[in-house]
């Protein structure tokens, strides 16, 4: 799944200008915490983690599967 990250603080700007906006959801290998996801940059490769819900830094956007019916 490809994620649209939007910045909700300078930090986050900095981070979305060297690594892009688009981000593929990873699987996460962190047992302890199901409210986080790992991200990978399409851009760059680059991974970081981001909280599902009420991150500091960056608004997550699920973006539309462009699945055609036949």
């Amino acid at each position: 799944m490809i994620v649209t990250l939007v910045p909700k603080s300078q930090f986050a700007k900095n981070r979305l200008k060297e690594h892009g906006t688009r981000w593929v959801v990873l699987p996460n290998k962190n047992p302890f915490n199901s409210e986080t996801r790992f991200l990978e940059s399409v851009e760059t490769g680059a991974k970081r983690w981001v909280a599902s819900f009420g991150d500091p830094d960056f608004i997550v956007i699920k973006e539309p599967c462009n699945v055609q019916g036949s």
